[in-house]
């Protein structure tokens, strides 16, 4: 049996958590700011990007939305 603890999925974030991403990038957050609302850490955040195909979707995304924010405000 192997040691350690278990790999952690996208089972340990919120229920909602693609809108989540997508509300705080529609507002101008920050992926430091969607990371920390959903509570994981810049590993957990690069290797879910690499490893989960919606969880990058969702991301790839959040960015296009913020950065339309950025720009209208601007």
């Amino acid at each position: 049996m192997p040691g350690g603890r278990p790999k952690k999925s996208l089972k340990c974030l919120p229920e909602d958590w693609p809108a989540l991403i997508l509300d705080i990038a529609r507002e101008g957050g920050s992926d430091m700011e969607i990371r920390e609302a959903l509570g994981i850490s810049d590993d957990l955040w690069y290797r879910f990007i690499e490893e989960e195909p919606e969880f990058s979707r969702t991301v790839k995304r959040a960015k296009r939305l913020c950065q339309i924010w950025w720009e209208t405000l601007g």
